[in-house]
C-alpha cells in the first residue's frame, strides 16, 4: 500500500519563459559528482530502471523526473550508494512511486532521502549518514542501517533478516516493526550507540540490543529471543513490553525503567546485572531472574515472580503491596529487602539468607521459609499471618516480630516454628497480646519450646 506521501503540482519557467512541468521525483546531484546535465541525469535513472521517464527537467543540480506507480529499480544495484561514487546524490520521492530497490542502495548515501512504500534487498542505507524518512517498507536483506549515524524515521516496516541498525548512532523513530519475520538472526540494534524511540515492533531473533549504549525508548513490543539486552548500558524506558527469551539484560549496567503490566518470563533475565531498575506494578518476572544481580530494584505491587529469583543478591530491593513469589526466591541473598503489605511467599524462600536485613509486614509463606538464615542486621516482621514447616528452622541473628504470632490466642503456625539450636535474639513485644485468661499465646509457647540454646535472647511481652 502507499504511504499517502504526496506533493501538490510543481512548475519550472524555462529559458524562454514558458511554464514546463516538473517531475514529481527530484533527484540532486549538488556536487556533480555522477551527472551535470539532462541527458547524464537520464542515463543514470535508466541504469536502474525500464520505466517510462516524463516531466523531466534539469537545472543546478537538480533532476526532476516521473515514473509510473509502482517502478522498480531492480536493473541493477547501488542506487545512490557509494559503489557508484553515488553517495552524495539526494533521492526524494514524496509520491512514492518507486516500490524496489536492488542490492546496496543508499549505502554510506550522505543525504536526507524521502522514500515512500518499497522494497530494499541487502545493505541497504548501511553507514548512511543522513536523515531518511520512508514509508511501509520490507528489507529483504541484511544489514540495513547498520552502522548508520543519521537519524531515521519509519514505520510499519518489516526487516526479514537480522543484524539491522547493528553499530548504528543516530537516534531512530521506529512504530509497528517487525524484526527477522523469515530467519531468525537476531542482533538487531546490537552495539547501536544512539537514543532510539520504538513504538509497537516484533523482534524474533536473538541478541537484539545487546551491548547497545544507547538510552532508548521502547513502548508496547514483543521480543521473542534469547539475550535482548545482554550487556546492555544504556538508560532505557520501556513502555508494556515483553521479553519471552532467555538471558534479557543479562550483565546490563544501565538503569531501566518498564512500565506495570511488563513482562519479563525468559530464565537468567537480569543475571549478573549491576544497574539500578524500576518496575510498575503487576509485572511478571519468569524463573531465576536476578541472580548475583547487585543493583538496587524497585518494583511496584502486585508483581509476581516464578521462582528460584535474586539468587545471591546485592543492594537494596523494595517490593509494593501484595507480590507473589514463587519457590526458593532469595536463596544465598544478600543485601538489604524491604516488602510492603501481604507478600506471599512459596516454599524455601530466604533458604539460606545471608545478607543485612529483611524487612517485611504481613507474612504469609510455605515451608523452609528463612531456614538456615543469618542475617548481618536482622529480620523484621510485622505479622505472620500464616506458614509452612520448619519456618526459621536453624535461624541464627536477630529476629524482630513487631506485632503478632499468628492470627489468635491459639496456636495457629506449625508447631516447629523456630526449631533452632543456634544463638538467636528474639524479639516479640506484642506476643501476649493474644491470651486466654492469662494463658500466653500458644505460638509464643512452641517458639519458647523449640530454640534451645541458652545463650538465645527471646524478648516479649
Amino acid at each position: 500500500m502507499n504511504s499517502g506521501i504526496t506533493v501538490g503540482v510543481q512548475k519550472k519557467e524555462s529559458e524562454s519563459g514558458s511554464v514546463l512541468p516538473i517531475g514529481k521525483i527530484k533527484l540532486t546531484d549538488a556536487n556533480g559528482d555522477v551527472f551535470t546535465d539532462l541527458a547524464g541525469a537520464l542515463a543514470y535513472v535508466q541504469e536502474f530502471t525500464d520505466a517510462v521517464i516524463t516531466e523531466t527537467s534539469f537545472a543546478d543540480g537538480v533532476f526532476y523526473f516521473t515514473v509510473p506507480a509502482n517502478t522498480e529499480f531492480l536493473k541493477r544495484d547501488s542506487f545512490c550508494s557509494v559503489y557508484l561514487s553515488a553517495q552524495e546524490l539526494q533521492f526524494e520521492d514524496n509520491s512514492g512511486l518507486v516500490t524496489a530497490f536492488d542490492n546496496f542502495a543508499f549505502l554510506q548515501n550522505t543525504k536526507n532521502n524521502i522514500i515512500g512504500d518499497a522494497s530494499f534487498k541487502e545493505q541497504a542505507f548501511f553507514a548512511s549518514t543522513g536523515n531518511n524518512t520512508l514509508g511501509v517498507c520490507t528489507f529483504t536483506g541484511s544489514n540495513c542501517f547498520g552502522a548508520s549515524t543519521g537519524n531515521n524515521t519509519l514505520g510499519n516496516c518489516i526487516f526479514e533478516k537480522g543484524n539491522n541498525f547493528i553499530l548504528a548512532q543516530g537516534d531512530n523513530t521506529l512504530g509497528d516493526c517487525q524484526f527477522d519475520t523469515v530467519t531468525v538472526e537476531g542482533s538487531n540494534f546490537n552495539s547501536s550507540s544512539g537514543n532510539n524511540t520504538l513504538r509497537n515492533c516484533s523482534f524474533n531473533g536473538t541478541g537484539d540490543f545487546s551491548t547497545s549504549t544507547g538510552n532508548n525508548t521502547i513502548a508496547d513490543s514483543l521480543f521473542v529471543g534469547d539475550a535482548a539486552f545482554w550487556g546492555a548500558t544504556g538508560n532505557n524506558t520501556f513502555g508494556i513490553c515483553e521479553f519471552q527469551g532467555a538471558e534479557a539484560f543479562r550483565q546490563s549496567t544501565g538503569n531501566n525503567t518498564f512500565a506495570s503490566n511488563s513482562k519479563i518470563l525468559g530464565v537468567d533475565s537480569f543475571t549478573q546485572s549491576t544497574g539500578n531498575n524500576v518496575f510498575g506494578n503487576m509485572c511478571q518476572i519468569g524463573n531465576s531472574c536476578f541472580a548475583l544481580a547487585t543493583g538496587n530494584n524497585v518494583f511496584g505491587k502486585n508483581c509476581n515472580f516464578s521462582g528460584a529469583n535474586f539468587y545471591e543478591v546485592t543492594g537494596i530491593n523494595v517490593f509494593g503491596k501484595s507480590c507473589v513469589f514463587g519457590n526458593s526466591d532469595f536463596s544465598n541473598s544478600l543485601g538489604t529487602l524491604i516488602f510492603a503489605d501481604d507478600c506471599v511467599f512459596g516454599d524455601g524462600c530466604f533458604s539460606p539468607f545471608y545478607g543485612d536485613e529483611i524487612i517485611l509486614k504481613n507474612l504469609t509463606c510455605g515451608s523452609d521459609f528463612l531456614a538456615v538464615a543469618n542475617p548481618n542486621i536482622k529480620v523484621s516482621i510485622y505479622k505472620i499471618v500464616s506458614c509452612g514447616s520448619n519456618f526459621c528452622l536453624d535461624f541464627t541473628g536477630r529476629i524482630d516480630i513487631t506485632h503478632a504470632l499468628g492470627n489468635d490466642s491459639t496456636a495457629t503456625l506449625p508447631a516447629d516454628i523456630f526449631t533452632t539450636a543456634n544463638i538467636c535474639s528474639i524479639h516479640i513485644p506484642n506476643a501476649l497480646q493474644y491470651n486466654n485468661g492469662g494463658i500466653p499465646d500458644g505460638d509464643l509457647v512452641n517458639l519458647l519450646a523449640n530454640v534451645t540454646n541458652p545463650d538465645s535472647l527471646i524478648t516479649y511481652d
